[in-house]
C-alpha cells in the first residue's frame, strides 16, 4: 500500500500467515465464548430464585433435573431468616418448584429447625410446600414438633409461619409435656412464648411423679 511503513507492511503479512497470532487468537476465542454463554445462562436461572427475602440455597444437592420444572433439587437446604432476624432452615430430600412464576417448593422428607430464645424447634414431615414469599410452611398429612423444653406434638395437616413462630391446625392432635400427656381436635402453638391453645374435645393427663 502507498505510503505505508516496511515494517507495517511486515506484521500485516504475519498477522495473515497460517498459525500467527491472528489465528491463535481465534481459536482462543473459540474455548472462551461457549464457556462465557454457559456461565451467563445460569447466573440468569439462579438470580430470580436467590432475589426472593432472605433466603440462600445452599448448593449441597446431588442432582440438578433438567426439565419444564423451574427447579428440582435433591438433598436440598435453605437458610433464611424472617422479618425479626431469627434464623430458620429447612432440609428436604428433594425441592421442587414447578413454576418459575410460583414462589411455592413442594417439598419431602423435610425437616425445619427453628431458632428460639429457648432452644431450637424442630417440625418433621414426610411432605410439605414452603411459600417463599409468605414464609409459610404448609405440611399436607402427618408432622412432629419437637422442642428443647420437652414439648412433643404429633398432629396433620399443620401451617408453620416462620415470620410470627405460630403453629396451628384444624386436626387432631397429641402429645407430651414433661408434666404428662394431652390430646385435642386442634390446635395454635406460640412459639415465641411457648404456649398452645388446644380446641374442641381436649384431654390432658399430669404425671404426679413429676414433680418428685
Amino acid at each position: 500500500m502507498p505510503g505505508m511503513a516496511p515494517s507495517d507492511q511486515f506484521i500485516q503479512r504475519r498477522w495473515a500467515l497460517a498459525g500467527g497470532s491472528h489465528d491463535r487468537i481465534i481459536h482462543i476465542l473459540r474455548i472462551i465464548f461457549p464457556i462465557a454463554i454457559i456461565i451467563v445462562v445460569a447466573m440468569m436461572a439462579i438470580t430470580p430464585l436467590i432475589g426472593r427475602r432472605d433466603l440462600s440455597f445452599m448448593l449441597s444437592r446431588d442432582h440438578i433435573a433438567t426439565s419444564k420444572e423451574r427447579m428440582n433439587l435433591k438433598k436440598a437446604i435453605y437458610r433464611g431468616h424472617d422479618d425479626h432476624g431469627r434464623v430458620f432452615e429447612l432440609k428436604a430430600e428433594s425441592a421442587t418448584q414447578p413454576d418459575s412464576s410460583d414462589p411455592q417448593l413442594f417439598l419431602t422428607d423435610l425437616i425445619a429447625e427453628i431458632t428460639l430464645d429457648s432452644g431450637p424447634a424442630t417440625v418433621t414431615a414426610p411432605h410439605g410446600r414452603y411459600n417463599m414469599d409468605s414464609n409459610i410452611l404448609t405440611i399436607d398429612g402427618p408432622a412432629e414438633l419437637v422442642m428443647s423444653n420437652g414439648y412433643h406434638v404429633n398432629g396433620q395437616d399443620i401451617v408453620l409461619d416462620l415470620d410470627k413462630r405460630l403453629i396451628t391446625s384444624q386436626r387432631p392432635v397429641s402429645g407430651k409435656t414433661p408434666n404428662g400427656h394431652f390430646q385435642g381436635q386442634s390446635i395454635n402453638v406460640d412459639l415465641i412464648n411457648g404456649k398452645a391453645v388446644m380446641d374442641g374435645q381436649t384431654h390432658t393427663h399430669f404425671d404426679r411423679r413429676s414433680g418428685d
